[in-house]
C-alpha cells in the first residue's frame, strides 16, 4: 500500500523533530542522575524537550538571515526587500489568485507596490519574485545553470510529470532535450498533412454547430485539434478526440451525446486539467504541501485515467514500424543509453502538456483578439489571401512570408505592429527572450517552430472560412469586478483568463462566427 504524501512527509520529518527532543530530555535526565543540578523541574524538562526542534527552527531562521546578510556584504550585493505581509496573508492572497485572479495578478501587484524584486517565506520555504529585466536575462540565459527548478517543485509535480523534461534538471533534463530534438527536424515540422486532416474535421464540427444556431467553445475545439495533431505527429497514434465532438452551451448540455461524455479523450482532458490545477495548488503551499494531502495523493487517481489514455500511444510508439520509435531507437543507439519505459511515459505526458495546452492557449487568444479587433482580422485576411489565396492550404515557404501573421501571434501587449516597425530594434533586440510565447535561452521550446506552424496553419484556414467573430458573453465567464482597478491590462479583459502550468480561458471561449461567403473572398 502506497503512503499518502502527507504521511510520507511526516515520517520523513519525524526523526528531525524527535531526535533533538530525545537528546534534550536524555541530557537533562543524565545530568540529574549524576547529581549535577540544573534547577529544572521535570515538567519544564518535558516542555524543553517537546519544543527543542521548534527552538532550533527559530534559531536557524534568524541564523539564515544573518548568514544571507553576511554573504551579501562579502559579495558587495544588496538583499531583496522582504514583502511586508504576514505568511497567512501571503498564502491567502496566492490562493485567491489561483481561484479567482488574473494569472500572476497578486505577484504583479506586489512588485508594483514594493519594487521589482521582493522576497517572502511560506512556512519554511523561502521565495523571491523578480521582474527586473537583467535578472530575467540571467535566469533564462546568461546564468542558466545557477537557476534550477529544484527538489521542491519536483516533489510538487512528480505524481503528474514524473521525471519528464518539465520536471528535471541537469543531466536528466539534457537527456530529455536530446531525446526530443529528433522529432522536430525541418523535414517533420513542414509536413502539414496532419494539420490539414484535423483541420477539415474541426471545420465540419464548427459548421454544424453554427448551423444549429448555437455558439461554440472554440477553446475546446482547438484543444482537440492540437491534441490529435500532437499525438499523431509525436507518437504516430490517432486518438480521435475530435470525433467526440464539442460541448453544447451549458444551458443546452442535455444535447451532449453519450459519445462526448464517454470518449476516452474527454476523460483524459478533464483529468489532465484537474491534475495541472492540483500542481498549482501545491506550489502555493511551499515544501509543506504534503500536509494538505494526508489521506491520499490527489493526482494519483487522475494519473491512472491519463495513463489509460496514453498507454495505447506507448504501445504504438514501441512498434518497429512507428516512425517515432525509429527516431528514438536511433537516439538511444547513438548515445548508448537505455530507454526506461517509465521515463518514456513521463516524457509523453510532458510533451502532451506542450503539444496540447500551449498552442491551444495561443490560438484561443488569437480568436479572442479577432473578436475584439475586427480591423486586425481584415488586415490578417488581406495578407493571407495575398500570400496563400482564399482556398488553398498554406505551405511552409508561404508561412515564412506572412510577417503580420507571426507578429499577431507574438504580441503580449496587443500591438502586432511593434514587431514590424522601429520598436523591434528599440525594445526587442536587447531582450528578445522576454517577448516570446515559447520561453528562451537554454530552455527555449524545442517545438517552437512546430507550434508556430500549427498555429499559423489553423489561423490561415480559420480566416479563409470564417469572418465576423463575436464573443457570446451571455455564456463566457466575465472578469471579476476586482480587475476593474489596478493594472489596465486586466481592466480591458472581457473574459476570465486563468492558469495552472499553462494559461487558458476559464470555462471556455464561447464565440459566434459567420461563414465567409464566396462573394467576400
Amino acid at each position: 500500500m502506497e503512503l499518502s504524501p502527507g504521511l510520507t512527509y511526516l515520517l520523513g520529518v519525524f526523526p528531525r523533530f524527535a531526535i533533538p527532543s530525545i537528546i534534550t530530555y536524555l541530557s537533562l535526565y543524565l545530568l540529574e542522575k549524576r547529581e549535577i543540578s540544573v534547577g529544572i523541574p521535570s515538567w519544564a524538562a518535558v516542555i524543553l524537550a517537546v519544543f527543542a526542534r521548534p527552538i532550533i527552527l527559530v534559531f536557524g531562521y534568524y541564523h539564515s538571515i544573518w548568514a544571507d546578510k553576511r554573504a551579501a556584504a562579502a559579495n558587495n550585493a544588496v538583499l531583496a526587500p522582504p514583502l511586508p505581509k504576514s505568511q497567512q496573508a501571503i498564502i491567502s492572497e496566492l490562493g485567491w489568485n489561483t481561484r479567482h485572479g488574473h494569472p500572476g495578478q497578486v505577484m504583479h501587484q506586489w512588485t508594483q507596490e514594493f519594487g521589482n524584486v521582493v522576497r517572502f517565506n511560506i512556512l519554511t520555504s523561502s521565495a523571491m519574485i523578480t521582474v527586473e529585466p537583467e535578472h530575467v536575462k540571467a535566469i533564462l540565459a546568461t546564468q542558466f545553470d545557477s537557476f534550477e527548478k529544484g527538489p521542491v517543485f519536483f516533489s510538487q509535480a512528480h505524481s503528474l510529470l514524473g521525471e519528464g523534461v518539465f520536471n528535471s534538471d541537469g543531466e536528466m533534463w539534457k537527456f530529455h532535450r536530446a531525446m526530443t530534438r529528433p522529432f522536430f527536424t525541418r523535414e517533420r515540422i513542414t509536413d502539414f498533412e496532419i494539420y490539414d486532416r484535423n483541420w477539415n474535421i474541426s471545420l465540419q464540427i464548427a459548421k454544424e454547430r453554427l448551423a444549429e444556431g448555437f455558439s461554440l467553445d472554440i477553446q475546446d475545439l482547438i484543444s482537440r485539434f492540437t491534441l490529435d495533431s500532437a499525438t499523431e505527429f509525436l507518437f504516430g497514434g490517432e486518438v480521435g478526440s475530435l470525433s467526440a465532438g464539442i460541448p453544447y452551451p451549458p444551458s443546452h448540455k442535455e444535447r451532449n451525446s453519450s459519445l462526448f461524455y464517454n470518449h476516452p479523450s474527454t476523460s483524459f482532458i478533464n483529468a489532465f486539467t484537474e491534475s495541472l490545477s492540483v500542481v498549482l495548488e501545491r506550489t502555493n503551499l511551499g515544501k509543506e504541501w504534503p500536509l494538505w494531502e494526508l489521506k491520499s495523493d490527489k493526482i494519483t487517481p487522475l494519473r491512472r485515467i491519463i495513463d489509460g489514455f496514453t498507454d495505447p500511444l506507448l504501445k504504438k510508439l514501441s512498434t518497429p514500424k512507428a516512425r517515432s520509435f525509429r527516431l528514438l531507437l536511433r537516439f538511444v543507439t547513438d548515445t548508448g543509453l537505455n530507454l526506461d519505459p517509465k521515463i518514456l511515459k513521463d516524457e509523453l505526458i510532458n510533451l502532451l502538456v506542450a503539444g496540447r495546452d500551449t498552442t491551444m492557449c495561443l490560438l484561443t487568444y488569437a480568436v479572442y483578439m479577432l473578436a475584439e479587433h475586427p480591423d486586425i482580422e481584415k488586415r490578417l485576411r488581406e495578407e493571407i489571401f495575398t500570400k496563400v489565396g482564399p482556398t488553398e492550404a498554406p505551405k511552409y515557404d508561404q508561412m515564412r512570408e506572412m510577417r503580420y501573421v507571426k507578429a499577431f501571434l507574438n504580441a503580449l501587449e496587443f500591438d502586432p505592429d511593434r514587431f514590424l516597425d522601429e520598436r523591434v530594434q528599440k525594445y526587442l533586440v536587447p531582450n528578445p527572450f522576454i517577448f516570446c510565447p515559447f520561453n528562451a535561452g537554454p530552455r527555449i521550446c524545442l517545438g517552437q517552430q512546430f507550434a508556430y506552424n500549427e498555429a499559423t496553419f489553423y489561423l490561415v484556414r480559420l480566416l479563409q472560412n470564417f469572418t465576423e467573430f463575436t464573443l457570446d458573453n451571455s455564456i463566457n465567464v466575465a472578469r471579476p469586478a476586482e480587475w476593474n482597478s489596478g493594472d489596465s491590462r486586466m481592466a480591458k479583459e472581457t473574459i476570465h483568463p486563468t492558469a495552472h502550468l499553462t494559461m487558458f480561458v476559464k470555462d471556455g471561449l464561447w464565440i459566434k462566427m459567420k461563414e465567409l461567403a464566396i462573394s467576400e473572398v
